[in-house]
């Protein structure tokens, strides 16, 4: 599912193009010929590789473009963008990073915790 624009902070998106994956929790076993939970568990575990598989294919597709990228951490961003647009249209890294400096938790079997 592709999005044009992040959550809302204070009631205004960010401009922020992106793409949710799905993957439907059922597989076909071919031997016991029944529907299963698929096992995702190892795809998991290996998240990150895939991850800079598609942000290197997408990389790619945008030199062929004729756009610069610049990296950014385990990511990358268009060159020429400046520094201040980006910052402009950051307000849920912003408040993302002030939740997690005061206490907020993303860890695992923690429950979040978003100024209301």
């Amino acid at each position: 599912m592709a999005h044009s624009t992040g959550r809302p902070v204070g009631g205004i998106p960010d401009i922020q193009r992106h793409v949710h994956a799905t993957l439907f929790n059922v597989t076909q076993d071919t031997v016991e010929d029944k529907r299963k939970a698929v096992q995702i568990g190892e795809i998991k575990a290996n998240a990150g590789y895939y991850e800079s598989l598609v942000m290197n294919d997408f990389a790619r597709k945008l030199r062929a473009m004729d756009y610069g990228i610049r990296r950014k951490g385990r990511f990358f961003e268009i060159a020429g963008v400046s520094d201040a647009a980006i910052d402009k249209f950051s307000n849920r890294t912003k408040l993302i990073e002030r939740v997690a400096g005061s206490g907020g938790s993303r860890t695992p079997g923690r429950r979040p915790i978003w100024p209301g």
